[in-house]
């Protein structure tokens, strides 16, 4: 991954997703984080544009980032739902 690019990280509060959010952005990238309620500050916080978990999340993911995302990390163990998103 290179800088301009946008990556989703899924699960961007917890321990892997942290250090994931963390690395991309000191790298140049755009980052997209879905969180938790409670943990919508703490992506923020990191440069990151948080989106929080649950129905409708992948509105929000497409709203967030309209040009679609280059890469997406799972690092929430779930089953992430496929998007589909216009190719930059």
């Amino acid at each position: 991954m290179q800088a301009g690019r946008t990556l989703l990280v899924h699960g961007a509060a917890g321990s892997v997703g942290f250090i994931a959010v963390q690395l991309a952005v000191a790298r140049g990238i755009t980052v997209v984080g879905t969180a938790g309620e409670h943990d919508i500050e703490r992506v923020t916080a990191l440069g990151a544009t948080a989106v929080r978990y649950g129905d409708g999340w992948a509105e929000r993911v497409t709203a967030a980032a309209p040009r679609g995302v280059d890469f997406v990390f799972d690092a929430s163990g779930g089953r992430a739902r496929r998007l589909r998103h216009p190719r930059r």
